[in-house]
């Protein structure tokens, strides 16, 4: 989980702080709809990780 953490804030450095989905994107390999990330509790506890 240490790894992904990581692995997320790197990611979100080299993006630039675009959109939280293009990190979660990364992550999960795959496309989310932004409808889903707003409706997601761990959008946010990836925004405060990322905070």
């Amino acid at each position: 989980m240490k790894y992904t953490q990581v692995k997320m804030t790197s990611s979100s450095l080299k993006v630039g702080e675009r959109l939280p989905s293009l990190v979660l994107q990364n992550i999960r390999g795959e496309s989310v709809d932004v409808q889903t990330l707003c409706h997601s509790p761990i959008l946010f506890i990836l925004l405060r990780h990322l905070a």
